[in-house]
């Protein structure tokens, strides 16, 4: 199952439905599974949410209809958090290489790293053991919005560091409003270099800038 705003299901059994199709200001939607002749006593809700996924309540009825979970035991995996985190968009050894590209932030992204203006030494960076033959590296952010408060800084400066696993001095270069996918800032070089890590650093932000990923190629 996948959980959206409004949430989409990959598994065909499960319905869909809006509770107030009449009100576009409600967006309250009731996702239901039916079961025919399943004698149980647990029941697993699992999803990948696509966006914030507020749940309201879980209810289980029996063959007429009778609620049978009011007031049973549950637990929620993994815990939720409890909003009072600093760093809201935390680097976790996988954002930054997990493939995901894209142009815009929504609410619940989970898949950025964010820089904020108050990191004057802001950075971002990348490393892996077996150098690799690169001919460019790409630091990929999300465009513009100001209504989050996310900027494009002009410049990106970037370092590469070498099969010796030593840093380089960084280049600076321009950041393009568009490489095709989303906004990037990339560095190419005449002969192709082998490299074990890459490095980009933000410096004088205005406001939040949010990379989504470092790609090599």
């Amino acid at each position: 199952m996948e959980l959206g705003c409004p949430p989409t299901a990959s598994s065909d059994p499960v319905e869909i439905t809006k509770i107030d199709k009449d009100n576009n200001n409600d967006d309250r939607y009731l996702l239901s599974l039916r079961f025919e002749n399943v004698t149980a006593r647990w029941v697993t809700v699992s999803g990948i949410p696509l966006a914030w996924f507020l749940l309201d309540e879980v209810e289980v009825r029996d063959d007429v209809g009778n609620v049978v979970s009011q007031g049973k035991p549950y637990m929620v995996t993994p815990v939720p958090g409890d909003g009072k985190s600093s760093h809201p968009y935390p680097v976790n050894g996988r954002k930054l290489v997990d493939g995901a590209i894209f142009r815009k932030i929504i609410a619940g992204s989970t898949g950025v790293v964010g820089i904020s203006p108050g990191q004057n030494d802001g950075h971002v960076q990348v490393v892996w053991v077996k150098a690799k033959l690169v001919q460019c590296v790409r630091v990929w952010m999300t465009e513009f919005e100001w209504s989050w408060g996310i900027e494009l800084p002009e410049n990106v400066s970037l370092q590469i560091r070498d099969y010796q696993k030593i840093w380089q001095s960084e280049v600076k270069v321009v950041t393009r409003e568009s490489c095709g996918v989303s906004p990037c800032a990339v560095l190419c070089f005449d002969i192709r270099q082998n490299i074990t890590g890459v490095r980009a650093n933000f410096i004088n932000l205005g406001a939040w800038v949010m990379v989504t990923e470092i790609s090599v190629e």
